[in-house]
C-alpha cells in the first residue's frame, strides 16, 4: 500500500455499496446505489468553496439581526443555518469533480441525475438512457474511488505522486452497447 496507512473504515460505506451494486442484475437498482456512492463523495469533497464569503458574511448579519429582533429563536436560528448554505448536488458534484480533478460534463451529469431523479420517484425511465447513465456513473465511481484513494496515498498503479501532481481523469462518455452493459466492472 505504498507505506501509507489506510484505516479500515476508509472507503467502508463505498466499498460496501459498490460491492452491493455489482451483484445486482438490476439496471435500477446498480444505477441507484451507485449513485448513491458519487452523492456520498460530492458531499464529502464538496466542501471546498461552500459558500462565497459574501454569502457567509450574509448569514452572518441574519443571525445577528435575529439575536437581535427575536431573542427566542436565536438557537433555531444556529441549528437551521446549515439550510442557508446548502448547494444543490450539481454544483456539489461540479465541486468535487474539481477537487479530485475529474472532468466534468454538465450535460452528461445532468442526464444521469434526471435518470437518478426519475426512478427515486417511481416514475418510467427509457431503457436506453438507464443504460448509458448506469455506464457513466459506473466509470465516474471507479474514478472517484480511485481519487479518493490517491488522496489517502494509496496509488493502484504504484506510481506516486503529490495531489498537485494528480492528472486530469477523464471518463469516456461511451453510449451503451451490448457487450459493453454485459462486460465486467474492471479495475479501478
Amino acid at each position: 500500500r505504498n507505506g501509507a496507512i489506510i484505516h479500515p473504515w476508509h472507503l467502508e460505506l463505498e466499498t460496501a455499496l459498490l460491492k452491493d451494486s455489482m451483484w445486482y442484475s438490476d439496471l435500477r437498482t446498480r444505477f441507484l446505489l451507485q449513485f448513491w456512492i458519487l452523492e456520498h463523495f460530492a458531499e464529502k469533497y464538496s466542501m471546498e468553496g461552500a459558500g462565497t464569503p459574501e454569502l457567509k458574511e450574509f448569514i452572518d448579519q441574519l443571525e445577528i439581526f435575529v439575536g437581535e429582533k427575536c431573542p427566542a429563536y436565536p438557537d433555531y436560528f444556529r441549528a437551521r443555518k446549515g439550510d442557508l448554505i446548502r448547494r444543490p448536488l450539481t454544483e456539489k458534484v461540479k465541486t468535487c469533480f474539481h477537487t479530485l480533478k475529474i472532468q466534468y460534463n454538465d450535460v452528461v451529469f445532468k442526464k444521469a441525475k434526471k435518470v437518478r431523479d426519475s426512478l427515486s420517484h417511481g416514475s418510467q425511465v427509457e431503457l436506453q438512457n438507464l443504460e448509458e447513465a448506469e455506464l457513466y456513473i459506473r466509470e465516474i465511481v471507479r474514478h472517484m474511488i480511485r481519487r479518493d484513494l490517491e488522496y489517502a496515498g494509496i496509488f493502484l498503479d504504484g506510481n506516486i505522486r503529490k495531489p498537485e501532481d494528480f492528472e486530469e481523469l477523464v471518463p469516456g462518455f461511451v453510449r451503451a452497447s451490448q457487450d459493453m452493459k454485459e462486460a465486467s466492472f474492471g479495475p479501478l
